[in-house]
């Protein structure tokens, strides 16, 4: 994870491991089950993950740290590995931060401000469809 913001080759890892590239590519595929490429990938996309839950980074600001050669790669590497859009990861991911607030007796008012969104109606439409009820409805059916 160290390295995941700097442009890493398959030709620079073979020289640090003084190895051919072909043959630190068949080892590594053979040990990891994929090759390198797509094993960094991997790593940025998760490095991705917590950048978007933990950071206000634009999606332009972290592909551009994590060296995907453009955002629209790392938003098609990112739906491939997680399932999901980054839009809909980020309102997934506050969407389930959101469970916590109104578990701790915020309203839903306070929790959609919160967890990020500007607009009650558009959290309680977001809440409801990746935790299955409204905010609401997830209060009162929960006796929170």
């Amino acid at each position: 994870y160290h390295n995941l913001h700097n442009r890493i080759t398959v030709e620079e890892l073979a020289e640090i491991a003084s190895l051919s590239p072909s043959y630190l590519g068949k080892l590594f595929k053979k040990e990891v089950g994929i090759n390198v490429s797509e094993y960094i990938l991997k790593k940025r996309v998760e490095t991705a993950e917590n950048m978007l839950r933990f950071t206000d980074d634009s999606c332009t600001e972290i592909s551009e740290y994590l060296c995907f050669s453009s955002e629209s790669h790392m938003v098609k590497a990112f739906k491939k590995y997680t399932g999901y859009t980054v839009f809909e990861y980020i309102n997934r991911y506050r969407s389930l931060k959101a469970i916590d607030f109104l578990s701790d007796g915020y309203s839903v008012t306070e929790t959609a401000e919160l967890c990020g969104f500007g607009d009650v109606s558009y959290f309680t439409q977001s809440f409801k469809k990746h935790i299955g009820k409204s905010p609401s409805q997830y209060k009162t059916e929960d006796h929170i």
